[in-house]
């Protein structure tokens, strides 16, 4: 009887340790599985960052972009102009002329600046380009400006 209190006592004692070791089981796959979900949520919010930044780069070249256009519309406007009007300074004689010489001469030096403030523009981050715009702005609008006093000049 001995035998059997004592063998049925370490059969219970073994069932125990099973126990154990299914819970242990248990918790350390509920861990592994909270482990991947943190995974899969750490891999969305890495491809949404990851969007959102391609999504801020499009927008930032977009707008360097526009603003190069625009500027170089400008300038384009200007160019044309001026052209037209050197054409008109070589037909000046006397006064006319030698101020007309004199203006595109500046009208030069403005063209070379409003140009190189234009090329900045291009491949520039998206932080400077509202200070790079705004100094483009203001070289074209001086070529611009300058080429209508040129006109002025020839009248």
């Amino acid at each position: 009887m001995r035998t059997w209190i004592l063998a049925a006592v370490l059969a219970l004692g073994a069932c125990g340790k099973d126990d154990k070791k299914e819970k242990a089981a248990e918790a350390q796959q509920e861990a592994n599985a909270k482990a991947v979900e943190a995974a899969n949520a750490q891999q969305e919010a890495d491809a949404k960052a990851a969007a959102a930044k391609a999504e801020a780069d499009t927008a930032a070249v977009k707008a360097v972009d526009d603003a190069r256009a625009e500027m170089q519309k400008g300038y384009d406007d200007a160019d044309r102009k001026l052209t037209y009007l050197k054409e008109q300074a070589a037909k000046a004689k006397g006064a006319k002329k030698k101020n007309a010489d004199a203006a595109i001469a500046e009208i030069e030096k403005r063209a070379t600046a409003a140009k190189d403030s234009i090329a900045k523009l291009t491949g520039t981050a998206a932080a400077d380009v509202a200070s790079l715009k705004t100094a483009a702005q203001a070289e074209v609008t001086a070529f611009a400006k300058s080429v209508d006093a040129l006109e002025t000049t020839l009248k």
